[in-house]
């Protein structure tokens, strides 16, 4: 019984932390969805949601920088490699 009840509590922190986790990272995937479209907007002048490549590559510094700001893990050579997909 006592074994069973320790297994119990083991799996009730497990989950919880898991929902913890999830939650974490929901709040960080909005925070940088907002990040990105404020980033977005500002070089949008002409209001149309239509941005040449070239103008995302200028801000591709920018763009790392809201990445790290977030810790979010990622390779440059691979933010670079996403303009020519």
């Amino acid at each position: 019984l006592l074994v069973a009840l320790i297994n119990e509590s083991i799996l009730e922190k497990n989950q919880a932390r898991l929902e913890a986790d999830r939650m974490e990272r929901e709040m960080k995937r909005k925070q940088l969805q907002q990040k990105c479209r404020e980033l977005f907007d500002s070089l949008d002048v002409r209001g149309n949601r239509v941005l040449p490549r070239s103008e995302l590559q200028r801000v591709t510094a920018q763009l790392a920088a809201v990445f790290q700001s977030l810790g979010v893990n990622f390779h440059r050579k691979g933010l670079e490699q996403i303009f020519y997909v």
